[in-house]
């Protein structure tokens, strides 16, 4: 419950901060813990009460916080409803296209630089047969930028403080990176590769 709140309370900051004229959002492989925790621990009728993930209430449905110290419940709006003048949209799955963008982030992941980014392209070829000329891959909490055939591959990294970040510790894999990508399309949604970058914040 903390970090549903915390996580909204996020979301609700970067918005204010950037308004944009739209957000939309797909989940990743951290927000399927929500239905897999409860998959585990709950009776299958309960289950169908509930959604896949936390985004789902905090973008669409809401949600109560029942504090049985306090005996007290707070009511915590959906996004969908937080702001008047930002269109916001919830994508249910790990990939969203706008234009000619595929943003994904998928519960796979493949060690090497751009490697996942790389394994979701071929996906997206092999499965999808849409068009598309870019890739931006979250994930793998790591930062790169390259050209696969004709199809541009970035990996954003985290936009988080990874050095609160320290599960990885012990497992020797290479240290996580803070970044974004700045994607940018012309009217037709073909990617303008000169403008289109990555950011990296450490």
């Amino acid at each position: 419950m903390e970090e549903m709140i915390q996580g909204r309370q996020y979301l609700i900051d970067l918005i204010e901060y950037l308004r944009p004229k739209k957000v939309v959002c797909n989940y990743g492989n951290h927000d399927k813990r929500f239905a897999a925790y409860f998959a585990k621990n709950l009776d299958s009728d309960i289950l169908e009460l509930l959604p896949d993930t936390s985004l789902e209430l905090i973008f669409v449905d809401g949600f109560n916080h029942y504090d049985k110290r306090s005996k007290s419940k707070v009511w915590y709006e959906p996004l969908c409803n937080v702001f008047d003048d930002i269109e916001i949209e919830y994508i249910d799955d790990w990939k969203c296209k706008i234009g000619k963008t595929y943003f994904v982030h998928p519960l796979a992941y493949r060690s090497g630089t751009l490697a996942t980014a790389e394994k979701a392209k071929d996906y997206l070829q092999d499965m999808t047969h849409e068009e598309f000329d870019c890739v931006c891959m979250a994930h793998t909490h790591a930062v790169g930028d390259t050209v696969k055939g004709f199809i541009r591959l970035f990996e954003q990294g985290a936009f988080a403080d990874v050095k609160k970040m320290d599960y990885m510790d012990g497992r020797l894999s290479k240290p996580q990176k803070s970044g974004f990508a700045i994607i940018c399309q012309d009217e037709d949604g073909n990617l303008i590769q000169d403008k289109s970058k990555i950011i990296v914040l450490n």
